[in-house]
């Protein structure tokens, strides 16, 4: 899916139930503008972008964020912690 539309990702990974993991914040854009609560996307905006380091800060999310994912959430994962936002966004969020 590497030549596919961000649109045509999010579709597919809300037919399958799937989490991106992203370092594109167009994702999480375009989750906030649509009103969907699914699919769930962790976007990752650290200075360790090696696959391993990501997949050690997934595997240490707490109970919260992990059960906010299966829920519809966007997660942020930043070098000074997280930021976790439930979908769907709304304006008052």
């Amino acid at each position: 899916m590497a030549r596919s539309s961000d649109q045509s990702i999010l579709e597919v990974a809300r037919e399958h139930d799937e989490i991106i993991i992203t370092h594109d914040l167009d994702y999480g854009q375009l989750l906030a503008f649509s009103g969907d609560t699914k699919p769930s996307v962790v976007i990752f905006r650290t200075d360790r972008s090696h696959s391993d380091d990501m997949l050690s800060s997934i595997q240490n999310l707490n109970d919260e964020v992990k059960a906010s994912l299966e829920a519809g959430a966007i997660v942020i994962v930043e070098d000074s912690g997280l930021r976790l936002r439930r979908l769907p966004v709304t304006k008052n969020a």
